[in-house]
């Protein structure tokens, strides 16, 4: 098997607190692979880590964000910083007072 070609630049977004993946907005993190390279830069992209569903604590890498040029990734994280929906955003569930990321 082939292997990928490697970013010359990651960075990872990370949990601000722990919580479980409650929903994943998939427009938003192709804008973010988009900005940083991708499709043009074969290594470019996002790295997803933190399925739906999953549990996340304080600190851990929910995705990491691949491009070949510093300039890149900036452009990726400040689209990320300017969104108006909050990365990861407190969400009531019908259950109850869980806490949950919205990756919208």
């Amino acid at each position: 098997m082939r292997e990928p070609p490697r970013a010359s630049h990651r960075r990872p977004f990370t949990a601000r607190r722990g919580g479980r993946v409650s929903r994943i907005d998939n427009r938003r993190l192709a804008r973010i692979a988009k900005l940083a390279g991708a499709p043009r830069a074969p290594a470019a992209g996002v790295e997803f880590l933190a399925p739906l569903g999953a549990a996340v604590e304080r600190g851990q890498p929910i995705f990491v964000v691949h491009a070949q040029a510093a300039g890149e990734l900036d452009y990726a994280f400040e689209y990320k910083r300017a969104s108006p929906t909050s990365w990861p955003s407190r969400r009531s569930h019908e259950s109850g007072s869980t806490t949950g990321y919205d990756m919208t």
